[in-house]
């Protein structure tokens, strides 16, 4: 349960429009972006009027998704973090695969070890299929945020 979540509190359309626009006026101030489409705003209303369910965490997957569907960036989870994890193995090549790597690292070894070609696999996995909105520009396909 989200400790910031008001559950009680309703938010009315006129206050959640006016909380969007604080959303907008931060979103545009603090990153590179110049407008936001009508998408985006859409999707920045809606986190404002699910405030009091979802709290302060709606609305960072909100601006983050919005963010991330313009940087064409897609995510597996919302709360994974940079910080290092410890790996441990064990067998054949495992002196490979041990303490401290970069993620990109750790895939380059197991490529190794399975004796595997990524570029040859990813090649015959052939060219990715675009909406239609994102070869003309639009970020609308991209942005999903729940």
């Amino acid at each position: 349960r989200n400790p910031l979540a008001l559950s009680n509190v309703v938010i009315v359309p006129a206050v959640a429009e006016e909380f969007a626009d604080l959303l907008t006026t931060q979103l545009l101030r603090h990153s590179s972006l110049a407008v936001l489409q009508p998408h985006e705003r859409a999707i920045l209303r809606e986190a404002a009027t699910l405030y009091p369910k979802l709290g302060r965490y709606g609305c960072q997957r909100a601006v983050g998704s919005i963010i991330s569907a313009r940087a064409k960036l897609g995510w597996t989870t919302w709360g994974h973090t940079g910080t290092d994890v410890p790996l441990y193995s064990f067998g054949p090549g495992s002196n490979l695969m041990r303490g401290t790597m970069e993620n990109f690292e750790l895939g380059m070894q197991i490529e190794q070890l399975m004796g595997w070609d990524l570029r040859a696999l990813t090649a015959k996995l052939g060219t990715p299929v675009m909406a239609h909105k994102d070869r003309l520009g639009e970020y609308a396909e991209w942005a999903h945020w729940r």
